[in-house]
């Protein structure tokens, strides 16, 4: 029994140890499957990134500068979802990154940022173009932005959010600046106002582009006009039959009645003639074109408050925005409610009138203010009308408007010259002799004044001759200068000049300057002076060059005193 029990044991040993080794290898063969395929699909994305090169996917990425106030975070991300896509490497992003900047980016990458490794790039980018948006200037922005007339909504949609992302904003806000940038009748964009999130503002955009093309298509087209303004003519039109000779549709050209006159003229509606050989000269037209004229308008002032006025000579009355009424301290009015006519609208009433002092080129006038509601009068603030413009003479020129009291015109000569002026008194001041102290003295120092009279010419003592070189009469009045060829008058300097040495050019300065030999006369004064000036300058060289000598020997003699002097002596020669 023993025997038994040991045996039955060995065999589940064995079977034990068989379903072990069988798990094993099944086991093994998984995690060898496993293995290979990772290794496919390694291989396979790689060769996926390997066949993905920076010219296939260079359409995908956005270039980067960095001038326009882009987000170089938000270029990063889109940046890094290619390359993760190509398997692009650390190195290979570095280098692709850097063939997309532009402008500044570029310029800062290769002289400020000296970035080796793609962080570093990254790090550098990011520091440097990294700006902080004032919340309020995105605001002004999305609120400045419209839509463009041939701009899809999407797209229009898609530039907002671009706009809005530099900021935290909610998403009802970017709705609504989206729909307001949208330029449209309010009626049109009732769809719009009920999107509550960008998701339903995108459905809601499809629909109105829709509704809008479906709008478009149901308008009614005009008739076609050929280019010299003519609607064209329908083929059934063109069958109808016309007399070939004057044109009509009541009769052919075997009926005319004009067939003895000969062919007529489409061109000036003659006979005899064809368009094609017609002389009659064609009237000419000229067109004359003028700028927009703008409105006449004036600055004014009424209790230190400015206004720009609008000088209006049809209206019958002065009228001041409600705004603007009350800025002035809203003062009290009257009674008076006048009905009216005008600013777009008939039935308008005004509120009531006031009466104040209104400034306006210096003068001061008395008018009577008329207030009216802002949604009558929205583009000015204040209109002048005939019940002021009555007591003011209004000048216009070069458009501008000015004021002027009727008391103070003149009957326009006040401004004219004195030339032209047949009472022009002219008034010297008075003397002033307040510094004599003694008053007969002052009295008679006034007549003498006053009394003198320039009468009698004084004599100078120097008196002018001319002296004429020849005894030839002329034909005309003496001159100082002699004409040229007779003689030119020389002054001491060009004697001086001419009585040097002989030049190069042969000729002196003033045949070079005049074109004209000067005839000069020997001087024995001038040429002692010549001589005396010639034996200065003589007499300076050579002293010069005997100087020169001296100095030359002497440094001659120091140096054979120096080299006569033992090297290894410590005594220094002094030569003197």
């Amino acid at each position: 029994m023993e025997g038994n029990d040991i045996s039955l044991e060995e065999e589940s040993d064995d079977e034990s140890e068989d379903e072990d080794d069988k798990k094993n290898t099944r086991g093994y063969k998984r995690d060898t499957r496993r293995v290979y395929q990772d290794r496919d699909e390694y291989c396979r994305r790689a060769c996926v990134g390997s066949t993905l090169s920076f010219r296939d996917v260079e359409d995908a990425l956005e270039s980067f500068s960095g001038d326009k106030g882009e987000n170089v975070e938000r270029w990063f991300e889109s940046f890094e979802e290619v390359a993760d896509t190509c398997m692009w490497s650390d190195g290979q992003k570095a280098v692709y990154a850097r063939k997309l900047l532009k402008g500044s980016a570029k310029i800062f990458a290769s002289v400020e940022c000296h970035a080796r490794t793609w962080h570093e790039l990254k790090r550098g980018l990011v520091k440097e173009f990294s700006r902080k948006v004032n919340s309020g200037q995105v605001h002004q922005k999305l609120e400045e932005t419209k839509k463009e007339s041939d701009e899809a909504c999407l797209a229009y949609m898609y530039r907002m959010l671009e706009i809005a992302s530099h900021v935290d904003m909610e998403e009802e806000a970017k709705v609504e600046y989206i729909v307001d940038g949208i330029i449209d009748d309010e009626n049109n964009k009732a769809i719009l106002y009920g999107a509550t999130s960008i998701k339903e503002l995108r459905k809601r955009l499809v629909m109105y582009e829709e509704q809008k093309s479906r709008k478009a298509k149901s308008i009614v087209k005009p008739a076609k006009t050929q280019k010299n303004g003519k609607p064209s003519q329908s083929v059934d039109a063109m069958k109808k039959r016309r007399c070939f000779i004057c044109g009509s549709e009541d009769h052919l050209r075997v009926k005319c009645p004009e067939r003895g006159e000969g062919g007529m003229c489409f061109k000036c509606s003659g006979f005899g003639h064809i368009a094609a050989r017609c002389t009659a000269r064609p009237k000419e037209t000229c067109a004359v074109s003028r700028s927009e004229k703008g409105k006449y308008l004036k600055d004014v002032s009424i209790d230190g408050c400015r206004f720009v006025s609008l000088v209006d000579t049809c209206s019958d009355l002065t009228f001041i925005r409600a705004d603007e009424y009350a800025r002035l301290g809203s003062p009290p009015l009257g009674n008076c409610k006048l009905r009216f006519d005008g600013f777009g609208s008939a039935g308008n009433s005004t509120w009531g009138e006031f009466t104040r002092v209104m400034t306006v080129d210096g003068y001061d006038f008395t008018v009577t203010l008329h207030v009216v509601s802002n949604k009558v009068m929205t583009r000015h603030s204040l209109l002048l009308g005939t019940d002021f413009l009555d007591q003011v003479e209004l000048r216009v020129k070069r458009r501008e408007v000015t004021f002027l009291r009727l008391d103070d015109q003149t009957d326009g000569h006040e401004d004219a010259p004195d030339v032209l002026r047949v009472n022009a008194i002219e008034q010297s001041d008075e003397i002033d002799l307040s510094h004599v102290r003694e008053p007969h003295y002052r009295e008679a120092i006034r007549d003498i004044i006053k009394g003198y009279r320039p009468e009698k010419k004084r004599n100078v003592g120097i008196t002018a001759k001319i002296v004429l070189k020849s005894d030839k009469p002329v034909a005309r009045r003496p001159r100082r200068l002699a004409p040229r060829g007779n003689g030119q008058h020389v002054d001491q300097v060009q004697k001086y000049l001419n009585s040097t040495v002989n030049r190069s050019t042969g000729k002196t300065p003033f045949q070079l300057l005049v074109g004209v030999e000067m005839q000069v006369r020997e001087e024995a004064k001038i040429r002692k002076l010549i001589d005396e000036e010639w034996a200065a300058r003589f007499e300076i060289l050579t002293s010069r060059e005997n100087h020169v000598e001296r100095e030359r020997k002497e440094v001659d003699r120091v140096k054979k005193a120096c080299e006569a002097v033992p090297k290894e002596g410590s005594a220094h020669t002094s030569i003197l």
